[in-house]
């Protein structure tokens, strides 16, 4: 009799703040655009904390009220047309957080398949991908991003929700971890009946994930451990210590 060796989970990852690090070009295209339209201009900070649970229409309604109705549609593209174009500013410079593809590389590796899910527009998904050379670690029907047309109506979790869910008919019967680093990400894993594994490069953010005993980590270096933990045991007990997070 044969046994049958079963297949390694599905990793799903966000992109933004999860495995780049582009929050603060999101925020500076922001804060240009609300200086160019005469409008209260909000801090970094106030934009780095709603990327992953708002979309832009959310943001402009929470940040910029002032704006007319009528002019959200012109501000909403110029603000993606900013973000766009300053990936390709030679003055702007855009990392991936460290080790992450070190991490992307030995995952695949060791036979995970990976696939990716973001908020962010499909062609600004791929530019990304792409300047960071990282689009040959994840499968090509593995990818997920959003359509200004078709998500428009979606705020973020409901979005991301509904990528997961695409994401796993691709993969039917496998297992899926969801790695992500926001509370909207968890949601959607969460919705999906998948495990989540949090991502939280400053201490101070962790304890919105072990806050609902999820796993959590700050590294990536410590990644591919921690992955082979949640397939053994599923998702930790609350609180439990892992590698990877330093409290």
């Amino acid at each position: 009799m044969v046994d049958v060796v079963a297949e390694k989970p599905v990793i799903l990852f966000d992109l933004v703040s999860t495995i780049t690090d582009a929050g603060p070009r999101y925020a500076a295209a922001y804060l240009r655009m609300a200086a160019a339209y005469n409008l209260p201009v909000p801090t970094e900070e106030d934009i780095l904390s709603e990327l992953g649970q708002r979309n832009l229409h959310e943001i402009i309604r929470i940040h910029s009220p002032d704006l007319p109705v009528e002019k959200i549609g012109d501000f909403m593209n110029d603000c993606n047309s900013a973000c766009d174009s300053l990936l390709y500013n030679v003055r702007w410079i855009e990392r991936l957080f460290p080790d992450v593809r070190e991490a992307l590389s030995g995952l695949k590796d060791r036979g995970y398949t990976l696939g990716l899910y973001t908020g962010t527009r499909e062609d600004a998904m791929m530019a990304q991908l792409n300047y960071h050379n990282i689009l040959s670690y994840f499968d090509a029907d593995l990818l997920r991003g959003k359509d200004n047309i078709r998500d428009q109506a979606r705020d973020t979790q409901t979005l991301k929700s509904e990528q997961i869910a695409s994401l796993r008919a691709a993969r039917l019967g496998r297992a899926v971890i969801v790695v992500g680093d926001t509370m909207s990400d968890y949601q959607a894993a969460k919705a999906n009946g998948a495990n989540f594994v949090g991502f939280a490069p400053l201490a101070k953010d962790a304890a919105k994930f072990t806050d609902h005993g999820q796993v959590v980590f700050n590294s990536y270096k410590d990644i591919s451990s921690i992955i082979a933990t949640v397939c053994v045991t599923g998702v930790p007990a609350r609180r439990q210590s892992l590698p990877g997070l330093n409290t």
